[in-house]
């Protein structure tokens, strides 16, 4: 393929990726940006069945959904083959041990043989000039042993080097696949399995879990009027000031998209309450600055749901109660935390605002 049509390609795959999302509403983000190009360009046959099932149903991406297909299909593939390739150089690195000690294993027995031989020469009274044959050749056999063994000695310090180098390599690897790139926070993989654990855990010692979902107030809004650079700074400004109120066992992710979500071990919904405002009152006092410009965008807002488990209540029904109490929390005006304890409270004050917000009712027009 020549220059010329690679670059024909390559253009032709991103004006596709950009339209489809530009059709969708769907921000152009790097992560969204990189689903359709790769989509398009067909070089990872199984994120082309995924995205395809979901067409063919008449289905569509958001943020949420194309952030899951980016780290199912794309975002694993690069640690995929870094992990791959720390296998084989560990694989090596066994390899050289294990032919070290075998060889070193070897002129272990061999000096060993030489030195029982020795002995019951010794025991037969040789001539003293057999003597000094004998002691000349265990010296040489004492030299090849000690030659063999610092070798050996050479090998494990280089191997014991490189296998911890190795596996700070597969720290940060793992390291990376939980973590969302933009906040630094956990990413929705690292939420899936942390609240798994958490739920377990806290059936197995009767203990209390809250969990806290955070939603950014019109924040497609906000993302439309200042661009995505300011966009990202915002997703980026909510996560630092989220870091400033959970606490050590905490864990605190990227939800997808605008939303964020906190589990709350060993905490019940009070305290849980307590926290999301700190974080609430904690954002809604900071003025949002473009950095490059210096420009103020104003004040930013996050909507708050609050729940805490249930016995023998699954996962994804704790997540659905949170998520349905920040739904209450935006209707009843955003900018505030609702809680399982007073959704019905929240209902009501979101009722009361649609019907203010209603046109009056001018009566029946009559008609001539």
């Amino acid at each position: 393929m020549t220059n010329s049509t690679m670059f024909r390609r390559a253009v032709s795959c991103a004006e596709r990726a950009v339209a489809r999302l530009i059709a969708d509403e769907v921000p152009p983000l790097p992560h969204n940006y990189e689903v359709w190009y790769t989509y398009f360009d067909g070089t990872k046959p199984a994120l082309n069945a995924a995205i395809d099932q979901v067409l063919h149903r008449g289905g569509r991406f958001d943020c949420e959904g194309l952030e899951e297909l980016y780290l199912a299909h794309i975002g694993g593939s690069d640690a995929t083959e870094r992990v791959e390739e720390i296998s084989g150089r560990v694989a090596a690195e066994i390899a050289a041990l294990a032919g070290a000690v075998q060889g070193s294993s070897g002129v272990a027995a061999e000096y060993t043989k030489r030195l029982v031989a020795a002995s019951q020469r010794l025991s037969a009274r040789p001539e003293p000039q057999e003597i000094v044959k004998l002691v000349s050749e265990l010296i040489d056999a004492t030299s090849v042993s000690q030659s063999k063994n610092r070798a050996l000695e050479e090998q494990l310090a280089k191997s014991e080097s490189e296998l911890e180098a190795l596996r700070q390599n597969l720290v940060e690897i793992s390291r990376e696949a939980i973590t969302d790139p933009l906040t630094c926070l956990g990413n929705r993989r690292h939420f899936d399995c942390s609240l798994r654990e958490s739920i377990e855990s806290a059936r197995q010692s009767g203990g209390e879990l809250s969990l806290l979902i955070v939603d950014i107030d019109r924040f497609k809004a906000f993302n439309d009027s200042h661009g995505h650079v300011a966009g990202d700074q915002a997703l980026k400004l909510v996560a630092k000031i989220l870091r400033t109120v959970v606490r050590d066992a905490d864990i605190a992710c990227r939800y997808g998209g605008e939303e964020f979500a906190i589990i709350l071990p060993a905490t019940g919904l009070g305290e849980a309450c307590r926290i999301g405002e700190r974080l609430r009152v904690a954002l809604q006092g900071r003025e949002f600055v473009k950095r490059p410009t210096g420009e103020k965008l104003g004040r930013l807002s996050v909507s708050i749901g609050a729940a805490q488990l249930m016995a023998d209540e699954a996962e994804q029904a704790l997540i659905e109660r949170a998520d349905n109490c920040l739904y209450m929390a935006k209707a009843a005006g955003r900018n505030r935390l609702v809680s399982q304890a007073d959704a019905g409270t929240a209902l009501r004050s979101a009722i009361a605002t649609v019907v203010a917000a209603a046109p009056p009712d001018l009566g029946e027009e009559s008609v001539a």
